[in-house]
């Protein structure tokens, strides 16, 4: 019920379903004196487990991982916005995560733009065409770009001129695309923080490490 043995170390699904099935177990009346202070124990255990060790803290999938990013440099992502250029899973999922913590506005570009208003729609977002991306670089905070392009589709003097247009503070660059969307160079701009998904991976790798010593402390 700690994940201690789930495919991704310390997830909480394992206890979810511990609980729901040990509420069934009781509405059906099922579970005995034995199973009952059984169930009580492992679901206390799990809590303190979660609770005292490090096994849940950090991100260990590429869309947490942007996440927690964006929290370092921003803090609090309430009242923020963010744009999704491209229309692939893995850039939907960065978004999710996103909205569900604080980001206020989701903008979804794609060279299609009926996509972009279905995943716009998905997510309760809005969809503008993709020659308005550039113009939209300069209102929001976080950009996360996953097309499917072979190609780069944001240079370094486009995000200086995104640059200049701009009054608020950092922005923040995510690219998730292989290969690249987004020109490297443009992580040298003053205020500009740019990862792409080697940096992200990176990142997942430390956090199982930290998850891997966490464990030893929680067996």
């Amino acid at each position: 019920a700690s994940g201690l043995d789930s495919m991704i170390m310390g997830e909480p699904q394992i206890l979810g379903q511990v609980k729901q099935v040990y509420q069934m177990g009781k509405e059906h009346r099922t579970v005995g004196p034995v199973l009952d202070r059984l169930l009580q124990h492992c679901l206390a255990t799990a809590k303190k487990v979660r609770t005292d060790t490090g096994i849940s803290r950090n991100a260990v999938s590429v869309a947490y991982a942007a996440v927690e990013l964006a929290r370092k440099i921003f803090g609090d992502l309430e009242g923020r916005s963010a744009m999704l250029l491209g229309a692939g899973e893995m850039g939907d999922l960065v978004g999710r995560h996103l909205v569900s913590n604080g980001v206020s506005e989701l903008i979804v570009c794609s060279r299609t733009f009926t996509n972009a208003v279905l995943r716009a729609e998905a997510m309760g977002g809005k969809a503008i065409h993709w020659e308005e991306s550039l113009d939209h670089l300069r209102k929001v905070d976080i950009l996360v770009s996953c097309t499917g392009a072979s190609h780069t589709v944001l240079t370094k003097k486009e995000v200086a001129q995104a640059l200049r247009g701009r009054r608020l503070g950092p922005l923040f660059l995510i690219d998730i695309a292989v290969p690249r969307d987004i020109d490297p160079k443009a992580n040298e701009l003053n205020n500009v923080y740019l990862y792409d998904i080697d940096a992200l991976q990176g990142l997942i790798e430390s956090n199982l490490e930290e998850r891997r010593h966490a464990a030893e402390h929680a067996k």
